[in-house]
Protein backbone atom coordinates (compact mmCIF):
# COMPACT_ATOMS: atom_id res chain seq x y z
CA UNK A 1 0.00 0.00 0.00
CA UNK A 2 1.27 3.46 -0.87
CA UNK A 3 0.79 5.94 1.94
CA UNK A 4 -0.39 9.47 1.33
CA UNK A 5 2.47 11.90 1.11
CA UNK A 6 2.60 15.56 2.01
CA UNK A 7 4.17 17.48 -0.86
CA UNK A 8 5.27 21.11 -0.69
CA UNK A 9 3.31 23.59 -2.78
CA UNK A 10 4.26 26.98 -4.15
CA UNK A 11 2.06 30.06 -4.13
CA UNK A 12 1.29 32.47 -6.91
CA UNK A 13 1.95 36.15 -6.40
CA UNK A 14 -1.07 37.81 -4.89
CA UNK A 15 -2.40 40.93 -6.56
CA UNK A 16 -4.28 43.95 -5.26
CA UNK A 17 -5.19 45.32 -8.69
CA UNK A 18 -8.82 45.03 -9.78
CA UNK A 19 -9.65 45.10 -13.51
CA UNK A 20 -12.68 46.94 -14.78
CA UNK A 21 -15.92 45.05 -14.23
CA UNK A 22 -17.29 43.28 -17.30
CA UNK A 23 -20.42 44.75 -18.81
CA UNK A 24 -22.15 41.61 -20.02
CA UNK A 25 -24.10 40.86 -16.85
CA UNK A 26 -27.77 41.64 -17.28
CA UNK A 27 -30.41 42.49 -14.69
CA UNK A 28 -34.04 42.51 -15.73
CA UNK A 29 -35.27 44.04 -12.48
CA UNK A 30 -36.92 40.78 -11.39
CA UNK A 31 -33.84 39.07 -9.98
CA UNK A 32 -33.83 36.27 -12.56
CA UNK A 33 -30.91 36.94 -14.92
CA UNK A 34 -27.43 36.81 -13.39
CA UNK A 35 -25.21 36.55 -16.47
CA UNK A 36 -26.33 36.70 -20.11
CA UNK A 37 -23.46 37.78 -22.35
CA UNK A 38 -22.48 36.67 -25.82
CA UNK A 39 -20.27 33.90 -24.39
CA UNK A 40 -21.45 30.73 -22.69
CA UNK A 41 -21.76 30.98 -18.90
CA UNK A 42 -22.22 27.78 -16.92
CA UNK A 43 -21.29 25.85 -13.70
CA UNK A 44 -22.96 28.40 -11.37
CA UNK A 45 -22.64 28.24 -7.58
CA UNK A 46 -24.28 30.58 -5.08
CA UNK A 47 -23.54 31.60 -1.48
CA UNK A 48 -24.82 34.15 1.04
CA UNK A 49 -22.71 35.99 3.58
CA UNK A 50 -23.68 36.70 7.19
CA UNK A 51 -25.54 39.88 6.19
CA UNK A 52 -27.75 38.37 3.51
CA UNK A 53 -25.69 39.52 0.52
CA UNK A 54 -25.34 37.02 -2.33
CA UNK A 55 -22.47 35.97 -4.59
CA UNK A 56 -22.66 33.80 -7.71
CA UNK A 57 -19.51 32.33 -9.21
CA UNK A 58 -19.58 30.71 -12.63
CA UNK A 59 -17.41 29.72 -15.59
CA UNK A 60 -17.37 31.83 -18.76
CA UNK A 61 -16.15 30.37 -22.05
CA UNK A 62 -13.87 32.86 -23.80
CA UNK A 63 -12.50 30.52 -26.49
CA UNK A 64 -12.03 26.89 -27.43
CA UNK A 65 -9.29 26.41 -24.82
CA UNK A 66 -9.90 29.56 -22.77
CA UNK A 67 -12.34 29.84 -19.85
CA UNK A 68 -12.36 32.02 -16.76
CA UNK A 69 -14.17 31.95 -13.42
CA UNK A 70 -16.34 35.02 -12.89
CA UNK A 71 -18.32 36.63 -10.05
CA UNK A 72 -21.64 38.45 -9.76
CA UNK A 73 -23.13 39.97 -6.60
CA UNK A 74 -26.49 41.04 -5.23
CA UNK A 75 -26.99 43.23 -2.17
CA UNK A 76 -30.79 43.36 -2.41
CA UNK A 77 -31.86 39.78 -1.93
CA UNK A 78 -31.35 38.68 -5.53
CA UNK A 79 -33.64 41.33 -7.05
CA UNK A 80 -30.78 42.58 -9.23
CA UNK A 81 -27.25 41.43 -10.00
CA UNK A 82 -24.03 43.25 -10.82
CA UNK A 83 -20.84 42.04 -12.44
CA UNK A 84 -17.91 41.98 -10.04
CA UNK A 85 -14.27 42.45 -10.95
CA UNK A 86 -12.45 39.33 -9.81
CA UNK A 87 -9.21 39.85 -7.87
CA UNK A 88 -7.44 37.34 -10.12
CA UNK A 89 -8.35 39.15 -13.34
CA UNK A 90 -8.31 37.14 -16.57
CA UNK A 91 -5.97 34.17 -16.25
CA UNK A 92 -4.58 32.31 -19.23
CA UNK A 93 -5.99 28.94 -20.27
CA UNK A 94 -8.77 27.00 -18.58
CA UNK A 95 -10.19 27.89 -15.17
CA UNK A 96 -13.24 25.85 -14.18
CA UNK A 97 -15.27 24.21 -11.40
CA UNK A 98 -15.91 27.06 -8.95
CA UNK A 99 -17.08 26.22 -5.44
CA UNK A 100 -18.17 28.54 -2.60
CA UNK A 101 -19.31 28.33 1.01
CA UNK A 102 -20.10 30.78 3.82
CA UNK A 103 -17.55 30.08 6.54
CA UNK A 104 -19.92 30.50 9.47
CA UNK A 105 -17.87 33.27 11.07
CA UNK A 106 -18.29 36.99 10.38
CA UNK A 107 -19.36 37.67 6.79
CA UNK A 108 -16.67 35.80 4.87
CA UNK A 109 -17.44 33.64 1.83
CA UNK A 110 -14.75 31.11 0.90
CA UNK A 111 -14.17 29.87 -2.63
CA UNK A 112 -11.99 27.70 -4.83
CA UNK A 113 -11.65 26.81 -8.50
CA UNK A 114 -9.37 24.77 -10.73
CA UNK A 115 -6.72 26.23 -13.01
CA UNK A 116 -6.52 23.23 -15.32
CA UNK A 117 -3.87 24.76 -17.57
CA UNK A 118 -1.29 25.39 -14.86
CA UNK A 119 -2.30 22.60 -12.48
CA UNK A 120 -3.10 25.14 -9.76
CA UNK A 121 -5.79 25.15 -7.12
CA UNK A 122 -7.02 28.73 -6.78
CA UNK A 123 -8.41 29.87 -3.41
CA UNK A 124 -10.31 33.08 -2.75
CA UNK A 125 -12.24 34.78 0.01
CA UNK A 126 -14.80 37.56 0.11
CA UNK A 127 -14.83 39.17 3.59
CA UNK A 128 -17.37 41.81 2.54
CA UNK A 129 -19.52 41.52 -0.57
CA UNK A 130 -20.04 45.29 -0.63
CA UNK A 131 -16.29 46.04 -0.47
CA UNK A 132 -14.43 44.40 -3.39
CA UNK A 133 -11.10 45.84 -2.22
CA UNK A 134 -11.23 43.38 0.70
CA UNK A 135 -11.38 40.37 -1.63
CA UNK A 136 -8.28 38.22 -1.82
CA UNK A 137 -6.95 35.16 -3.62
CA UNK A 138 -3.94 32.91 -3.97
CA UNK A 139 -3.01 29.78 -5.86
CA UNK A 140 -1.21 26.58 -4.93
CA UNK A 141 0.61 24.43 -7.47
CA UNK A 142 2.50 21.18 -7.67
CA UNK A 143 -0.26 18.94 -9.00
CA UNK A 144 0.11 16.87 -12.17
CA UNK A 145 -3.47 17.76 -13.15
CA UNK A 146 -6.62 19.22 -11.59
CA UNK A 147 -10.14 18.38 -12.73
CA UNK A 148 -12.44 19.61 -9.95
CA UNK A 149 -12.39 21.49 -6.64
CA UNK A 150 -14.56 21.95 -3.57
CA UNK A 151 -14.38 23.92 -0.34
CA UNK A 152 -15.32 23.41 3.30
CA UNK A 153 -14.05 24.73 6.63
CA UNK A 154 -13.24 23.62 10.16
CA UNK A 155 -13.17 25.70 13.33
CA UNK A 156 -10.81 23.31 15.07
CA UNK A 157 -7.56 23.23 13.11
CA UNK A 158 -4.96 21.52 15.33
CA UNK A 159 -7.42 21.69 18.22
CA UNK A 160 -6.76 25.41 18.70
CA UNK A 161 -10.06 26.79 17.46
CA UNK A 162 -8.34 28.24 14.37
CA UNK A 163 -10.67 28.76 11.41
CA UNK A 164 -9.18 26.84 8.49
CA UNK A 165 -10.26 26.44 4.89
CA UNK A 166 -10.11 22.83 3.69
CA UNK A 167 -9.93 22.53 -0.08
CA UNK A 168 -10.31 19.07 -1.63
CA UNK A 169 -9.73 18.53 -5.33
CA UNK A 170 -9.59 15.76 -7.89
CA UNK A 171 -6.90 15.15 -10.46
CA UNK A 172 -3.50 13.48 -10.68
CA UNK A 173 -0.59 13.45 -8.24
CA UNK A 174 2.55 11.31 -8.30
CA UNK A 175 0.98 9.06 -10.92
CA UNK A 176 -2.32 8.52 -9.09
CA UNK A 177 -5.76 9.62 -10.26
CA UNK A 178 -7.29 10.46 -6.91
CA UNK A 179 -8.74 12.95 -4.49
CA UNK A 180 -6.49 15.37 -2.58
CA UNK A 181 -6.90 18.09 -0.01
CA UNK A 182 -4.96 20.81 1.76
CA UNK A 183 -5.53 23.25 4.61
CA UNK A 184 -5.27 27.03 4.36
CA UNK A 185 -5.66 29.83 6.88
CA UNK A 186 -8.86 31.79 6.35
CA UNK A 187 -7.08 34.88 7.67
CA UNK A 188 -4.42 35.11 4.95
CA UNK A 189 -4.99 32.03 2.72
CA UNK A 190 -1.53 30.75 3.67
CA UNK A 191 -1.08 27.00 3.34
CA UNK A 192 -1.16 25.47 6.82
CA UNK A 193 1.57 22.89 7.24
CA UNK A 194 3.06 23.72 3.83
CA UNK A 195 1.74 20.52 2.28
CA UNK A 196 -1.21 18.66 0.84
CA UNK A 197 -2.44 15.09 1.15
CA UNK A 198 -3.44 12.76 -1.65
CA UNK A 199 -5.47 9.57 -1.57
CA UNK A 200 -2.87 7.29 -3.20
CA UNK A 201 -4.21 3.72 -2.85
CA UNK A 202 -7.43 4.61 -1.10
CA UNK A 203 -8.73 2.47 1.75
CA UNK A 204 -11.99 2.33 -0.19
CA UNK A 205 -10.28 0.51 -3.07
CA UNK A 206 -8.86 1.57 -6.40
CA UNK A 207 -10.77 4.11 -8.47
CA UNK A 208 -10.17 6.14 -11.62
CA UNK A 209 -11.24 9.47 -13.14
CA UNK A 210 -12.60 11.04 -9.92
CA UNK A 211 -14.75 14.15 -10.29
CA UNK A 212 -17.95 15.99 -9.38
CA UNK A 213 -16.53 16.81 -5.96
CA UNK A 214 -18.58 18.75 -3.40
CA UNK A 215 -17.60 19.71 0.15
CA UNK A 216 -19.67 19.96 3.33
CA UNK A 217 -19.22 21.02 6.96
CA UNK A 218 -21.25 19.96 10.00
CA UNK A 219 -21.05 20.24 13.79
CA UNK A 220 -18.76 23.27 13.36
CA UNK A 221 -15.48 21.36 13.18
CA UNK A 222 -16.29 18.27 11.05
CA UNK A 223 -15.67 18.45 7.32
CA UNK A 224 -15.76 16.16 4.32
CA UNK A 225 -16.58 15.70 0.67
CA UNK A 226 -18.49 13.57 -1.79
CA UNK A 227 -17.38 12.73 -5.32
CA UNK A 228 -17.91 10.09 -7.97
CA UNK A 229 -15.36 7.87 -9.69
CA UNK A 230 -14.98 4.79 -11.85
CA UNK A 231 -14.71 2.07 -9.20
CA UNK A 232 -12.43 -0.85 -10.06
CA UNK A 233 -14.23 -3.33 -7.78
CA UNK A 234 -17.64 -2.93 -9.43
CA UNK A 235 -16.73 -1.58 -12.86
CA UNK A 236 -19.28 1.21 -12.41
CA UNK A 237 -19.24 4.92 -11.64
CA UNK A 238 -20.40 5.39 -8.06
CA UNK A 239 -20.40 8.05 -5.30
CA UNK A 240 -17.84 8.10 -2.46
CA UNK A 241 -17.94 10.03 0.83
CA UNK A 242 -15.16 10.88 3.29
CA UNK A 243 -15.30 13.05 6.41
CA UNK A 244 -13.29 13.69 9.55
CA UNK A 245 -12.34 16.18 12.25
CA UNK A 246 -8.80 17.53 12.20
CA UNK A 247 -7.87 16.41 15.70
CA UNK A 248 -8.66 12.79 14.77
CA UNK A 249 -7.08 12.45 11.31
CA UNK A 250 -5.51 14.98 8.94
CA UNK A 251 -4.91 12.62 6.00
CA UNK A 252 -7.91 11.90 3.78
CA UNK A 253 -6.59 8.40 3.00
CA UNK A 254 -6.84 7.28 6.63
CA UNK A 255 -10.01 9.01 7.85
CA UNK A 256 -12.26 6.64 9.78
CA UNK A 257 -15.38 7.63 7.88
CA UNK A 258 -15.19 6.72 4.19
CA UNK A 259 -17.36 4.46 2.04
CA UNK A 260 -19.17 4.04 -1.27
CA UNK A 261 -22.92 4.70 -1.26
CA UNK A 262 -23.78 2.12 -3.92
CA UNK A 263 -22.47 -1.35 -4.82
CA UNK A 264 -24.89 -2.81 -7.36
CA UNK A 265 -25.99 0.06 -9.63
CA UNK A 266 -24.45 3.03 -11.39
CA UNK A 267 -24.81 6.37 -9.59
CA UNK A 268 -23.05 9.69 -10.00
CA UNK A 269 -23.08 13.52 -9.81
CA UNK A 270 -23.39 13.77 -6.00
CA UNK A 271 -23.95 16.88 -3.91
CA UNK A 272 -23.85 17.23 -0.12
CA UNK A 273 -24.70 19.65 2.67
CA UNK A 274 -24.29 19.58 6.44
CA UNK A 275 -26.40 21.33 9.08
CA UNK A 276 -26.14 20.77 12.82
CA UNK A 277 -25.56 17.03 13.31
CA UNK A 278 -27.12 16.15 9.95
CA UNK A 279 -25.55 15.27 6.60
CA UNK A 280 -27.54 15.08 3.36
CA UNK A 281 -26.14 13.55 0.17
CA UNK A 282 -28.02 13.40 -3.14
CA UNK A 283 -27.10 11.84 -6.46
CA UNK A 284 -28.66 10.34 -9.58
CA UNK A 285 -29.00 6.57 -9.47
CA UNK A 286 -29.88 4.07 -12.18
CA UNK A 287 -33.16 2.17 -11.83
CA UNK A 288 -32.76 -1.21 -13.58
CA UNK A 289 -36.50 -1.88 -13.45
CA UNK A 290 -37.44 1.03 -15.71
CA UNK A 291 -34.06 1.77 -17.27
CA UNK A 292 -33.99 5.40 -16.14
CA UNK A 293 -32.32 7.60 -13.51
CA UNK A 294 -33.89 8.75 -10.24
CA UNK A 295 -32.71 11.13 -7.52
CA UNK A 296 -31.66 9.46 -4.28
CA UNK A 297 -31.08 11.13 -0.91
CA UNK A 298 -28.86 9.55 1.74
CA UNK A 299 -29.17 11.25 5.12
CA UNK A 300 -27.83 10.96 8.66
CA UNK A 301 -29.05 12.84 11.73
CA UNK A 302 -26.31 11.68 14.12
CA UNK A 303 -23.11 12.88 12.51
CA UNK A 304 -22.85 9.96 10.11
CA UNK A 305 -23.17 7.16 12.68
CA UNK A 306 -26.21 5.72 10.87
CA UNK A 307 -27.79 6.44 7.49
CA UNK A 308 -31.22 6.24 5.86
CA UNK A 309 -32.30 6.90 2.29
CA UNK A 310 -35.27 8.21 0.31
CA UNK A 311 -36.17 9.19 -3.26
CA UNK A 312 -36.98 12.90 -3.79
CA UNK A 313 -37.73 12.12 -7.45
CA UNK A 314 -38.55 8.70 -8.94
CA UNK A 315 -40.83 9.19 -11.94
CA UNK A 316 -41.00 6.10 -14.14
CA UNK A 317 -39.53 5.94 -17.66
CA UNK A 318 -38.06 9.46 -17.46
CA UNK A 319 -34.61 10.58 -16.35
CA UNK A 320 -34.21 12.85 -13.31
CA UNK A 321 -30.62 14.05 -13.17
CA UNK A 322 -27.95 16.46 -11.89
CA UNK A 323 -29.22 17.14 -8.35
CA UNK A 324 -28.17 19.81 -5.85
CA UNK A 325 -29.13 19.99 -2.16
CA UNK A 326 -29.59 22.57 0.59
CA UNK A 327 -30.80 22.07 4.16
CA UNK A 328 -31.90 24.28 7.03
CA UNK A 329 -32.88 22.37 10.13
CA UNK A 330 -35.34 19.66 9.09
CA UNK A 331 -36.19 21.43 5.83
CA UNK A 332 -34.30 19.90 2.89
CA UNK A 333 -34.43 21.21 -0.68
CA UNK A 334 -33.28 19.29 -3.76
CA UNK A 335 -33.15 20.59 -7.32
CA UNK A 336 -32.86 18.32 -10.35
CA UNK A 337 -33.34 18.38 -14.13
CA UNK A 338 -36.18 16.54 -15.88
CA UNK A 339 -37.09 16.91 -19.57
CA UNK A 340 -35.30 20.23 -19.94
CA UNK A 341 -36.78 21.82 -16.81
CA UNK A 342 -35.47 22.43 -13.29
CA UNK A 343 -37.56 21.07 -10.43
CA UNK A 344 -37.47 21.64 -6.68
CA UNK A 345 -38.42 18.93 -4.18
CA UNK A 346 -38.87 19.76 -0.49
CA UNK A 347 -38.81 17.65 2.66
CA UNK A 348 -39.97 19.01 6.02
CA UNK A 349 -38.98 15.94 8.05
CA UNK A 350 -35.25 15.71 7.46
CA UNK A 351 -35.37 13.81 4.17
CA UNK A 352 -37.74 11.01 5.19
CA UNK A 353 -40.63 12.09 2.92
CA UNK A 354 -40.89 14.54 0.02
CA UNK A 355 -43.51 16.89 -1.36
CA UNK A 356 -44.39 16.77 -5.05
CA UNK A 357 -41.61 18.55 -7.00
CA UNK A 358 -42.43 21.93 -8.54
CA UNK A 359 -40.92 23.50 -11.65
CA UNK A 360 -38.51 26.39 -11.01
CA UNK A 361 -37.76 27.84 -14.47
CA UNK A 362 -40.46 29.97 -16.09
CA UNK A 363 -39.80 28.93 -19.71
CA UNK A 364 -40.21 25.26 -20.60
CA UNK A 365 -37.40 23.12 -21.89
CA UNK A 366 -34.51 25.58 -21.58
CA UNK A 367 -32.50 24.21 -18.64
CA UNK A 368 -29.16 22.73 -19.70
CA UNK A 369 -28.81 19.08 -18.62
CA UNK A 370 -25.16 18.70 -17.64
CA UNK A 371 -23.05 18.21 -14.53
CA UNK A 372 -22.90 21.37 -12.41
CA UNK A 373 -25.89 22.91 -14.17
CA UNK A 374 -27.54 24.13 -10.95
CA UNK A 375 -26.77 25.02 -7.35
CA UNK A 376 -28.89 25.78 -4.32
CA UNK A 377 -28.16 27.45 -0.98
CA UNK A 378 -29.94 29.67 1.51
CA UNK A 379 -29.39 32.47 -1.04
CA UNK A 380 -31.62 30.72 -3.58
CA UNK A 381 -31.28 28.71 -6.78
CA UNK A 382 -29.06 29.32 -9.82
CA UNK A 383 -29.02 27.32 -13.03
CA UNK A 384 -27.70 27.23 -16.59
CA UNK A 385 -30.33 28.18 -19.19
CA UNK A 386 -30.15 28.30 -23.00
CA UNK A 387 -33.41 30.14 -23.81
CA UNK A 388 -31.41 32.88 -25.59
CA UNK A 389 -29.44 30.52 -27.81
CA UNK A 390 -26.39 30.19 -25.58
CA UNK A 391 -25.75 29.28 -21.96
CA UNK A 392 -26.73 31.96 -19.43
CA UNK A 393 -27.10 32.00 -15.63
CA UNK A 394 -30.54 32.47 -14.07
CA UNK A 395 -31.63 32.90 -10.44
CA UNK A 396 -34.78 32.18 -8.41
CA UNK A 397 -35.38 32.59 -4.66
CA UNK A 398 -36.23 29.64 -2.47
CA UNK A 399 -40.02 29.44 -2.04
CA UNK A 400 -39.67 29.26 1.72
CA UNK A 401 -38.53 31.07 4.80
CA UNK A 402 -34.78 31.75 4.68
CA UNK A 403 -33.40 32.34 8.15
CA UNK A 404 -30.16 34.28 8.62
CA UNK A 405 -28.24 35.14 11.78
CA UNK A 406 -27.12 38.77 11.54
CA UNK A 407 -25.21 40.88 14.05
CA UNK A 408 -23.91 39.28 17.25
CA UNK A 409 -23.51 41.83 20.06
CA UNK A 410 -22.09 41.75 23.56
CA UNK A 411 -22.52 43.80 26.70
CA UNK A 412 -24.57 42.40 29.55
CA UNK A 413 -24.90 38.99 27.95
CA UNK A 414 -25.13 38.25 24.24
CA UNK A 415 -27.77 39.24 21.72
CA UNK A 416 -28.13 38.49 18.02
CA UNK A 417 -30.43 39.50 15.22
CA UNK A 418 -32.32 36.87 13.24
CA UNK A 419 -33.89 37.75 9.89
CA UNK A 420 -36.15 36.02 7.39
CA UNK A 421 -35.00 36.91 3.87
CA UNK A 422 -37.23 34.30 2.25
CA UNK A 423 -40.61 34.54 0.57
CA UNK A 424 -42.69 32.69 3.19
CA UNK A 425 -43.18 33.08 6.96
CA UNK A 426 -40.92 31.12 9.28
CA UNK A 427 -42.73 29.32 12.10
CA UNK A 428 -41.45 27.74 15.32
CA UNK A 429 -37.84 28.68 14.63
CA UNK A 430 -35.64 27.04 17.26
CA UNK A 431 -32.57 29.01 18.32
CA UNK A 432 -29.54 28.52 20.55
CA UNK A 433 -26.84 30.87 21.84
CA UNK A 434 -23.86 29.06 23.36
CA UNK A 435 -20.58 30.35 24.79
CA UNK A 436 -17.43 28.23 24.95
CA UNK A 437 -14.71 28.52 27.57
CA UNK A 438 -14.89 29.48 31.26
CA UNK A 439 -18.53 30.58 31.41
CA UNK A 440 -20.32 29.53 34.59
CA UNK A 441 -23.75 31.12 34.15
CA UNK A 442 -25.61 31.39 30.84
CA UNK A 443 -23.36 29.03 28.93
CA UNK A 444 -26.25 28.00 26.66
CA UNK A 445 -29.62 29.63 26.08
CA UNK A 446 -32.36 28.20 23.89
CA UNK A 447 -35.70 29.46 22.66
CA UNK A 448 -38.22 29.52 19.83
CA UNK A 449 -39.34 32.32 17.54
CA UNK A 450 -43.04 31.67 17.01
CA UNK A 451 -43.36 33.47 13.66
CA UNK A 452 -41.02 35.56 11.53
CA UNK A 453 -42.62 37.15 8.48
CA UNK A 454 -40.75 37.59 5.17
CA UNK A 455 -38.43 40.59 5.45
CA UNK A 456 -38.81 40.76 9.23
CA UNK A 457 -36.03 40.75 11.83
CA UNK A 458 -36.02 40.03 15.55
CA UNK A 459 -33.48 39.95 18.38
CA UNK A 460 -32.69 36.96 20.59
CA UNK A 461 -30.58 37.15 23.75
CA UNK A 462 -29.06 35.12 26.56
CA UNK A 463 -29.99 37.13 29.57
CA UNK A 464 -27.35 37.13 32.30
CA UNK A 465 -23.99 35.40 31.82
CA UNK A 466 -21.02 35.17 34.17
CA UNK A 467 -17.49 33.96 33.55
CA UNK A 468 -13.93 35.04 32.83
CA UNK A 469 -11.75 34.35 29.81
CA UNK A 470 -11.88 34.08 26.01
CA UNK A 471 -15.01 32.66 24.42
CA UNK A 472 -16.48 31.72 21.07
CA UNK A 473 -20.15 32.60 20.76
CA UNK A 474 -22.16 30.31 18.48
CA UNK A 475 -25.65 31.38 17.41
CA UNK A 476 -27.91 28.89 15.63
CA UNK A 477 -31.39 29.67 14.35
CA UNK A 478 -33.50 27.70 11.90
CA UNK A 479 -30.48 25.86 10.51
CA UNK A 480 -28.32 28.99 10.13
CA UNK A 481 -25.14 29.27 12.20
CA UNK A 482 -22.82 32.18 12.96
CA UNK A 483 -19.91 32.53 15.38
CA UNK A 484 -17.97 35.39 16.95
CA UNK A 485 -14.99 35.53 19.29
CA UNK A 486 -14.91 37.67 22.42
CA UNK A 487 -13.95 37.84 26.09
CA UNK A 488 -16.14 37.26 29.14
CA UNK A 489 -15.39 39.51 32.12
CA UNK A 490 -17.85 38.77 34.88
CA UNK A 491 -21.32 39.60 33.51
CA UNK A 492 -19.87 41.42 30.48
CA UNK A 493 -19.17 39.92 27.07
CA UNK A 494 -16.65 42.10 25.26
CA UNK A 495 -15.00 42.33 21.86
CA UNK A 496 -17.66 40.68 19.69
Amino acid sequence: MVASTATALSATTETSSFPAAPTNVVSNGMGTVVAAGDNDEYEPVIAADGNGNYVVSYTEKLGVFDTNVMLATSTNGGNSWSAAATPWGELEGRQTSPSMMYCGEGNTILGAFADETGGWEMLFKIPSVAEPTTWDYTGWGGFDAITDTAVMYTTDYEGEGTLAMVTPLTGECSGYECAMWCYASVEDLALLGGSFWYDAQSHTGTYYAPGNMEGFTFMGDHYGFVMDADRKETGMRQPLIKWTVYTEEVDLEYVENQFWFEDDVEAFDPDAVGTGNSIYVVYQVYDPTYGDYNIKCQYSHNGGATWDSSLPADAQLVDETYPAVHAAGNNVFVTFVKQGNLYLAKSEDGGATWEEPEQVNDQDGTVVAEAGTADISQAGIVWTDNRNGNKDIYYAPLPSAIINVGTISGGMGVSATVANTGSEPGNNIAWTISLSGPVFVGKETTGTINTLEPGAETTISTGMVFGIGPTTVTVMAGGATKTAKGFVLGPLVLGL
